[in-house]
């Protein structure tokens, strides 16, 4: 009995020094959590594609920019449709305070069928409309004729070779081509020989036309007084002593500039603008 009581007392003193200690000790304060700001998501950057590395056949020429003598310069430019048909041609020269324009209608070929000039405030002017024939043994002259809303025109027979190449643009000029397609001459089609076609040489880079679909013989023998060539650029034409083009081009392998001197000894130079479609 005596030790059962020793027992119990002993207990009683035990917690009596723990329960002190517990009321006069020092409690550690517990350290608040700083609270965690949410992290925004990084919106991915897109790179920007250098326009020299998107796909050659995505190339179209909207503007040909050529600085000639007397601070005179040519501006040209390009619009297309959804075809990839070449709609309008506007030029202007830097001593004129407007554009010309040249607007083109096709037919289900894609071959020019008219081209209707306007001016800057959209008053029309001179039409011509277009026959296509394979009649490549001699030219066939321009005659007047009617437009369906009676208009006056003239009709310019087109004659073509079996890859659509143009020959004879009515009695104005002949185009004459090498094995590979290329523009050798561009002239009178009475005084052409063979034999003297001009001395043309070309890179092998690619035309600013080259993706244009369509035959157009307005642009290519009206305008350009050397026809256009949809496979390469031009670098030498010898006539009167013979041009030398100088080429720079892009990584798509299309002209960006180009400069040459003419016979009075006067330097040009061209820049090439581009649109992606």
């Amino acid at each position: 009995m005596r030790k059962t009581y020793s027992l119990l007392v002993l207990l009683f003193i035990v917690l009596f020094a723990v329960q002190s200690c517990s009321k006069g000790g020092t409690v550690t304060p517990v350290t608040p959590v700083t609270p965690v700001t949410p992290v925004t998501p990084v919106t991915p950057v897109t790179p920007v594609t250098p326009e020299e590395t998107f796909a050659p056949e995505r190339y179209f020429v909207s503007r040909i920019t050529t600085k000639m003598a007397y601070s005179r310069t040519n501006v040209e430019e390009f619009v297309y449709d959804d075809k990839k048909r070449l709609a309008e041609y506007r030029s202007r020269d830097s001593l004129q305070n407007f554009y010309e324009s040249y607007r083109y209608t096709y037919d289900d070929q894609n071959r020019v069928v008219k081209s209707a000039y306007f001016t800057v405030n959209g008053a029309a002017g001179e039409v011509k409309l277009y026959s296509y024939n394979n009649d490549i043994t001699k030219p066939t002259k321009a005659y007047p004729t009617t437009t369906d809303d009676g208009k006056a025109a003239f009709m310019w027979p087109v004659s073509l070779t079996a890859t659509n190449q143009i020959i004879f643009l009515g009695d104005l000029g002949m185009c004459s081509y090498n094995a590979l397609g290329q523009t050798v001459y561009f002239g009178a089609p009475t005084l052409f020989d063979a034999t003297y076609a001009y001395p043309v040489s070309y890179d092998n880079k690619n035309n600013p036309f080259k993706n244009v679909t369509g035959i157009n013989p307005h642009y290519t023998c009206f305008i350009n007084n050397f026809p256009t060539n949809t496979i390469n650029n031009r670098l030498s034409l010898k006539l009167s002593g013979g041009i030398q083009l100088n080429l720079t081009y892009n990584g798509a392998d299309f002209p960006k500039s180009a400069w040459y001197t003419d016979d009075t000894g006067f330097k040009h130079t061209i820049t090439y603008e581009y649109t992606i479609k």
